[in-house]
Order: structure tokens, then C-alpha cells, then sequence
């Protein structure tokens, strides 16, 4: 069964992560700057909020580079590229990546809570 299994994930993710810091949540930013740097009270929601930002554009950038391993899982998916075409996109990701290392149960390998 050819076709987008997971929906194109691969080329709509970065698209997705850049509309949510688009035009209005870069305004909403700089309006924010601007009440606190007048106003005491309103300088912890616009450090909060450019964070955001700021890991909102991480995301975008991992997420490109995520999207070729994304396209060959998907293509795999859809019985389109074989298995090991797959695991070359993965290896390839690995040794041009240095992604952090997550167990399956949510936290970093070794990192584990108290």
C-alpha cells in the first residue's frame, strides 16, 4: 500500500512548528518586551513566552533535520522503501546528528527520577 501513511509527517512538521511561532507569536514577543521592560510585573510571562520562542525554533530546526529519517520510516511504512533503505536514512541521521539519547520512558538514558 503506497501513500502517506503518517500523513507526509517528514515535510509538515517544520511547516507546522514555524506557524506556530509565525507572524503573531513573534509580535506577541516583542509586545511582551516592551511591558517589561516598563512594567517589573510583566517580565517573568515575557521571558517565559521567548523561551518559547526560542525552543519553538529548536524544534523547527530539529525537526528539519529529523525529516529525512521521518520520509524513510513513512516510505517504509508504506511498504516503499525496504527496511534497509530505512535504516540507512537512521544511520546516516546518527552519524551527522548527535540526537539526546531518551529511554522509552520518557527520560534521558541514565537520567532517571528520583
Amino acid at each position: 500500500m503506497s501513500g502517506g501513511s503518517f500523513d507526509y509527517l517528514y515535510s509538515s512538521l517544520p511547516y507546522d512548528i514555524a506557524q506556530a511561532g509565525g507572524y503573531a507569536a513573534q509580535r506577541m514577543d516583542e509586545t511582551l518586551s516592551y511591558w517589561a521592560m516598563h512594567y517589573p510585573e510583566a517580565d517573568a510571562a515575557f521571558r517565559d513566552f521567548h523561551d518559547l520562542m526560542m525552543t519553538l525554533e529548536e524544534c523547527r530546526e530539529r525537526a528539519k533535520k529529523l525529516a529525512p529519517v521521518l520520509r524513510a520510516v513513512e516510505w517504509h511504512d508504506s511498504c516503499d522503501w525496504s527496511q534497509e533503505q530505512m535504516l540507512d536514512a537512521c544511520r546516516t541521521y546518527a552519524n551527522e546528528s548527535r540526537p539526546i539519547a531518551w529511554s522509552v520512558s520518557g527520560y534521558p538514558r541514565g537520567d532517571t527520577p528520583e
